[in-house]
């Protein structure tokens, strides 16, 4: 079934249509910094916002440049990322004491997280977590040296460049130094993260001027909403998922509870790992868990690779459950195979409403489209205006006037502008070819239809976000 999953994973690194809606704006992303441009130049926004950071470009645009920009070479990069992320999470189980059996069920369950919905994708998901998990292979031991402590907050560093929350290790290593080893180590490696954090953030501001408004205060400011049902649902999702990590939390409950040592193992220092795994899955219940724009994604990188190996060591005292984890991860890859396009003839539908789309682009001179066909419109060498990122740059300003941060009002500036750019641009026809979706979005409905008619429907599919919907194309009504 891994196996299975592995060639699907291959299949879709190689599709040359996008694999989940907002895709395509890596790929805008990634042409801009070719081109010479800065992302994150006042000039350039709100069209080229990025709301992750910009490590992940800077490892592609090598191969971009040799292989060019397309979305094999950033899957091709995420794909190589996840597979360094496994290697290093069968290091952490082997040197935890877990045998190879539980350690390989262990990584196979890893893998399968790893290729849940967007994060295999041309994101900087699987890089982040890659960067994340070599900090956690050099933060999370018994003894903390600090030269140590220096190495795994250089990646630390490389992690908060790339997905900021993904920067967490020297943060909960440094609490845990602080609450069961030496408070004045705790304190000194807290401080030394805090200050190195914003500086690194800083000093990218002298690179990037928008950089900090962008990557960290528009992902705060669009994250304000809590849906408690979201909650509920991507929790029970992700217990279902992670069948093997349930299986295992009832063995070691059970077994804590049948041997009366509850309280005992409440007074005992705890491992790394499983202090970890309870500080990130307070965080993710107090702030990510209601935000409905990643289900089961914060789970599986803040949460799943912590708990693994805080808990496969401790499993393989009894032959049941050692039996039990083992026989729970089969039936989890047959329980989550929905989440996942099943048979090769999904890409092949995919890739000729892709090829449809690029086509239609490419025999005009200037479109507006929506998020869909960012990738696409990127690719011929036109603006994008909605990359699928550019909708949240009105969220990216701050009344606090921070070191690094461009001011409100500015961004407000830009923001108005570019709007007016797009509406001037419908009502004056200026666009030959208009592809819009049929939800609320950057490109007004009510203009479109007053100016433009309705040349054609095509139905897009995005199979690996299993994501589908038909998009419209408009040409000048004049």
């Amino acid at each position: 079934m891994c196996g299975w999953l592995a060639v699907l994973h291959l299949r879709m690194v190689v599709s040359p249509a996008p694999q989940e809606m907002r895709e395509g704006a890596i790929i805008w992303i990634t042409r801009l910094i070719l081109e010479g441009r800065n992302p994150y130049a006042l000039a350039e926004l709100p069209a080229s916002t990025n709301a992750y950071g910009i490590a992940y470009h800077l490892v592609v645009l090598p191969f971009a440049r040799l292989f060019g920009n397309g979305y094999t070479v950033h899957r091709a990069v995420s794909a190589a990322a996840i597979a360094g992320s496994c290697a290093l999470i069968y290091r952490l189980l082997r040197s935890e004491g877990t045998d190879r059996v539980l350690a390989a069920v262990g990584v196979m369950l890893f893998y399968a997280s790893s290729l849940y919905f967007v994060a295999p994708l041309a994101r900087p998901d699987g890089l982040g977590v890659l960067f994340c998990m070599a900090s956690v292979t050099w933060l999370f031991v018994d003894d903390l040296t600090p030269r140590w402590f220096l190495v795994g907050l250089g990646f630390a560093m490389l992690a908060l460049l790339t997905k900021v929350y993904l920067a967490f290790p020297p943060f909960v290593i440094s609490l845990y130094v602080f609450l069961f080893v030496s408070p004045k180590r705790g304190l000194i490696y807290g401080l030394t993260t805090i200050g190195l954090s914003i500086a690194v953030l800083l000093i990218a501001t002298m690179f990037y001027p928008a950089y900090i408004s962008v990557s960290l205060i528009d992902n705060i400011n669009s994250s304000t909403y809590y849906d408690v049902d979201h909650l509920k649902r991507q929790t029970l999702d992700w217990l279902s998922y992670s069948l093997p990590l349930t299986v295992g939390l009832v063995v070691i409950l059970f077994r804590a509870v049948a041997n009366g040592s509850v309280l005992r193992r409440m007074r005992t220092r705890p491992s790394p790992f499983a202090f970890a795994s309870a500080v990130n899955g307070a965080v993710f219940l107090a702030v990510f868990g209601g935000h409905p724009g990643a289900h089961m994604t914060y789970l599986f990188q803040l949460v799943t690779p912590l708990l693994m190996v805080a808990l496969l060591p401790h499993l393989d005292e009894q032959s049941w459950a050692r039996a039990l984890v083992i026989v729970a991860l089969p039936i989890a890859f047959v329980m989550n195979a929905p989440y996942f396009p099943l048979t090769f003839g999904r890409f092949r539908d995919a890739e000729a409403a892709a090829a449809q789309l690029s086509d239609a682009i490419r025999s005009h001179r200037h479109v507006l489209g929506s998020t869909e066909v960012a990738g696409a419109i990127a690719l011929s060498g036109q603006p994008v205006f909605d990359s699928g990122h550019s909708q949240y740059f009105g969220a990216a300003g701050s009344d606090r006037r921070w070191p690094g941060l461009v001011p409100a009002a500015s961004l407000q500036a830009r923001w108005d502008s570019f709007q007016r750019e797009i509406d001037t641009g419908i009502t004056g026809e200026r666009f030959d070819l208009i592809i819009r979706n049929r939800r609320p979005g950057l490109i007004p409905d009510g203009l479109v239809a007053a100016h433009y008619m309705r040349v054609a429907t095509i139905d897009v599919d995005f199979p690996w976000g299993a994501q589908h919907w038909p998009v419209d194309l408009w040409e000048p009504s004049h």
